[in-house]
């Protein structure tokens, strides 16, 4: 099993190394008191449909190289007005689970992903508008093992961590920030040398190929801390705004 994990390490790495490169709207009514439109009746509600599928379009992205290539990690979901990030998971590590709310972050959640090779992964999905309007969490900095947030954006970021009583040792970390958010997941029974620290995060880009929504990255041992996988997603200035004039608080 220890030569299974060593093999599944270093191709990985293998991988890794050959990508280097490089994320409210309410029923308009009329200002008339009585709801009128000078005799033409209510004003109809706004369609913002082709927005959402615009700001869908430019968010919704897949790993660019590596391992994971061309599987999707970042996404919106419009009719959850929500952003949800997917990781991977080495087969050893996997936990079934059905959808779990997230009592920190009333709306969140944490779901089981069937991936179309057969493989799952673990969905995050976070309400955009603790990006966009920021959350009342402690403040969270860095990785556990007192590393800097890799690809979040320098300022204030909050957080929380959780864990499943199936597999108490793995802990995961929840970070939020401004018009960021990033998810680590520790795998203490996968061994990641600390040479893996210097190779570069795995980039996640849209459809398109002309946004670069986030960044996937491996996280080595460090002394006693455990390794893990993890996904930073940040959204450009501009879809930020458009999102902000889209979602209901």
């Amino acid at each position: 099993m220890k030569t299974l994990h060593i093999l599944m390490t270093a191709t990985l790495a293998l991988s890794l190394a050959a990508c280097s490169g490089s994320f409210k709207s309410t029923e308009q009514l009329s200002s008339n008191p009585n709801n009128q439109n000078n005799g033409q009746g209510a004003t109809p509600p706004i369609d913002n449909t082709q927005t959402w599928d615009k700001v869908t379009q430019e968010v919704n992205s897949k790993a660019d190289g590596g391992f994971y290539d061309g599987r999707t990690m970042i996404r919106i979901d419009k009719t959850r007005q929500s952003i949800i990030l997917t990781l991977p998971l080495p087969d050893m590590f996997f936990l079934s689970l059905s959808a779990v709310s997230l009592s920190q972050m009333p709306g969140a959640s944490v779901e089981e992903v069937d991936n179309a090779d057969g493989s799952k992964s673990w969905a995050f999905v976070i309400p955009l508008h603790y990006i966009i309007k920021g959350a009342a969490f402690s403040n969270f900095n860095t990785l556990p093992n007192g590393d800097t947030l890799p690809y979040l954006p320098a300022g204030e970021i909050s957080g929380f961590a959780i864990q499943f009583p199936e597999k108490p040792n793995y802990r995961i970390y929840l970070y939020i920030a401004v018009n960021a958010a990033a998810v680590f997941i520790e795998t203490p029974d996968w061994e990641i040398p600390p040479e893996f620290s210097f190779l570069p995060g795995v980039p996640v880009k849209n459809e398109a190929k002309t946004r670069t929504i986030g960044y996937f990255k491996l996280i080595p041992n460090k002394s006693t801390y455990a390794s893990g996988v993890y996904l930073a997603a940040r959204l450009p200035s501009d879809l930020a705004r458009t999102i902000n004039d889209l979602i209901q608080y």
